[in-house]
């Protein structure tokens, strides 16, 4: 599943190649696509088209595209969440596929972008305005903190799990309550560069330990979108432009399970939590 860095590598492609085009045409598909919207496709359609692309945010795993006119402030908020398989493409025939998954089409005069999601675990709603934080209305009480905008916040989250939470921290930091855009990959990599085990219970981490793992959240995820995400062998994350990421060069432990630690030298092991697998090295991480 795409995460933070991924999401915000697509956003910067949306805002670079779509900002300030008029909206000519929008298409939402199935009801999946749409199962938290309040508002049909047709009536999407209704009150964005003729509005002008003003600005693409990112809160957590979500991109929020505004629309509006040239003279106001943002109407609308397109919200996508890309889900396990979903990637935007500026040009259907790019997809090069037998079999068409488009869930969201839109129009920018002759510029065409596509929202293609075989597996329909991706999303598509319209909200009408942002909280305070950047987070979409009706997400406000259910998405924690993002760990780019708020590294501040990611700490007083965490402290506030260690006070009656027994959960093991790698279940932590993949609940999007808590932290908004962490994922299997990077939550693998920021507990590796700490020297935390994932099964070690967030109660039982001290002050320092927690200030690590939020520091390593900034280095890990900043570096991953520094070089446009991870794309791993199934390539269901691309680029806007079709390309591949290049973080998944650089992981120390994710998907290296029975590979040797960079470190030093022991088996990197494998431990399957809250239904995900977690890699990690035993002599490493404690």
């Amino acid at each position: 599943m795409p995460e933070l860095p991924e999401v915000e590598t697509i956003r910067r492609d949306l805002s670079q190649y779509f900002s300030g085009l008029v909206l000519d045409e929008i298409a939402v598909f199935g009801k999946r696509t749409l199962r938290r919207s309040l508002w049909t496709s047709q009536e999407i359609a209704e009150a964005l088209e003729g509005l002008v692309l003003v600005e693409v945010t990112r809160y957590g795993k979500f991109i929020l595209i505004g629309f509006g006119s040239a003279a106001t402030n943002v109407k609308h908020y397109l919200v996508v969440h890309l889900g396990m398989s979903g990637r935007f493409v500026r040009k259907a025939a790019l997809l090069n596929c037998e079999k068409d998954h488009t869930k969201l089409r839109l129009r920018f005069g002759a510029q065409e972008l596509v929202f293609w999601d075989p597996r329909t675990f991706g999303e598509v709603f319209l909200e009408d305005e942002l909280d305070q934080d950047g987070r979409p209305g009706s997400l406000s009480m259910t998405l924690g903190v993002d760990p780019i905008f708020d590294p501040k916040g990611v700490s007083r989250a965490l402290f506030e799990v260690t006070k009656n939470s027994k959960r093991p921290i790698k279940s932590v930091l993949l609940d999007q309550g808590v932290v908004a855009g962490l994922g299997n990959i990077y939550s693998d990599e920021v507990l590796f560069r700490a020297h935390v085990k994932p099964t070690r219970r967030v109660g039982s981490l001290n002050t320092l330990e927690i200030e690590t793992i939020v520091h390593m959240i900034q280095e890990v995820l900043n570096e991953a979108i520094s070089m446009r995400g991870s794309s791993l062998n199934d390539k269901s994350y691309l680029d806007l432009a079709g390309l591949p990421g290049e973080y998944q060069q650089r992981v120390l432990v994710y998907g290296r399970h029975g590979k040797a630690c960079g470190n030093c030298g022991s088996t990197i092991v494998r431990v399957q939590l809250c239904g995900r697998y977690s890699s990690y090295c035993q002599n490493c991480q404690r």
